[in-house]
């Protein structure tokens, strides 16, 4: 395949994987939120109307195939004739992205799987109290009751607060990617157009010499200015 239809896939790919993994934190966010009266995670939806099981799958199925064209693009570049420095980079830059995705998602899913099992453990403690309150349980029991409802809520804001970080850095993250693809562009339009990388070196140097040349002026106005005054 093509070194650019390549690279477009890699794009578009991107682009889709990060609006799933915003999806994807709003709706474990807003399931750990909706579980306070149930006890467990509730299950929501996302915009677009995908459950949080559904986003699994779908962002597991596009980072496969953003392997798989991340690894046609490497092997377009290894079976170059002459290394292409410019294939190279874009080609690590978008191994990189891959690596920050999958880190995100996996550590995304971790956090809500983590809230559920604590909640699931601690599901049949709330049980006992529903179905015992008419029996008046002992002032310690109802204490150990009252301190781990304090510490699951406590849990629960940690969660929330985790959660929204992680979509800010995911967003971070995709602006960072931005620039990082702006530059490129740049480093290879420069490396593909020799003209441009001699005018931008021309218009550095005339610059400096500018800068030579008012400096030369101002440090011989003083000189006069100094002979001027003592003299």
């Amino acid at each position: 395949m093509h070194w650019g239809e390549l690279r477009r896939q890699a794009k578009a790919l991107e682009s889709e994987i990060d609006s799933k993994l915003t999806e994807f934190g709003k709706v474990g966010s807003s399931s750990l939120s909706n579980s306070t009266g149930s006890r467990a995670p509730h299950i929501t939806q996302s915009s677009n109307g995908q459950s949080y099981g559904d986003l699994c799958n779908d962002i597991e199925n596009l980072l496969q195939r953003l392997t798989q064209v991340n690894d046609k693009m490497g092997d377009v570049v290894s079976s170059a004739d002459h290394g292409n420095i410019s294939q190279q980079h874009i080609a690590k830059r978008h191994r990189e992205i891959l690596f920050d995705y999958s880190q995100d998602f996996k550590r995304m899913r971790n956090n809500f799987n983590n809230a559920r099992n604590r909640d699931h453990l601690l599901s049949s403690t709330y049980r006992v109290q529903s179905t015992s309150q008419s029996d008046k349980p002992p002032e310690a029991t109802r204490l150990l009751i009252e301190e781990q409802k304090s510490l699951l809520h406590a849990d629960k804001m940690l969660t929330d607060r985790l959660s929204a970080a992680s979509a800010i850095r995911s967003a971070l993250k995709s602006q960072h990617h931005m620039l990082k693809a702006t530059t490129g562009n740049l480093l290879n339009l420069r490396a593909q157009f020799p003209l441009v990388n001699k005018v931008l070196n021309q218009v550095s140097w005339r610059k400096r010499r500018d800068s030579i040349i008012v400096g030369s002026v101002i440090g011989c106005c003083l000189l006069f200015l100094l002979f001027y005054l003592f003299h």
